[in-house]
């Protein structure tokens, strides 16, 4: 319920005024993901349980960031609040440890394997919170063209694979 709700926020936000919206922070998300990535990845990189999964944290902090900042810049106040990004965090949390449940229903010992699970199920909620707050925020924005500000927001989310 809460998901629905914050889904239907993000894509009835509304620009801020009749004016063309300031898109700075959307152009450089992508640049900006793309740093943030290249960061946490020499602790994904370290063969040390305990670093990469300190690295995905580090960048799931990060997203939530992006996403606060892009709540607090593009949407309306009365409609969604920067609060709710962390009710949002909160039930997808919630969501991936019950998934990662459903992927273990004998609940056999997963090692340190499962460490790593709620950390990366997170961040790719919050990539694709952080998509549909840019499509809602531009949607009126006929001068920005979603598709490839999408395309390149992928390539730095494939950075490094």
């Amino acid at each position: 319920m809460i998901i629905r709700a914050l889904i239907l926020a993000l894509l009835c936000m509304s620009p801020i005024s009749a004016e063309t919206t300031d898109l700075t922070l959307i152009n450089k998300l992508p640049q900006r993901v793309a740093e943030i990535k290249k960061e946490c990845q020499k602790k994904w990189n370290s063969s040390n349980t305990h670093t990469m999964v300190e690295g995905s944290i580090e960048y799931d902090d990060k997203l939530v960031v992006i996403l606060k900042e892009l709540v607090r810049t593009y949407a309306n106040k009365k409609f969604i609040k920067e609060s709710d990004i962390d009710t949002y965090v909160q039930t997808l949390v919630t969501k991936i440890k019950f998934e990662q449940k459903l992927e273990n229903p004998l609940g056999l010992d997963q090692g340190t394997l499962a460490l790593h699970y709620l950390p990366n199920g997170l961040f790719v909620g919050l990539q694709n919170a952080i998509v549909l707050i840019v499509r809602g925020a531009v949607e009126y924005e006929s001068s920005f063209n979603f598709d490839a500000w999408n395309k390149e927001w992928e390539q730095a989310l494939n950075a490094g694979r």
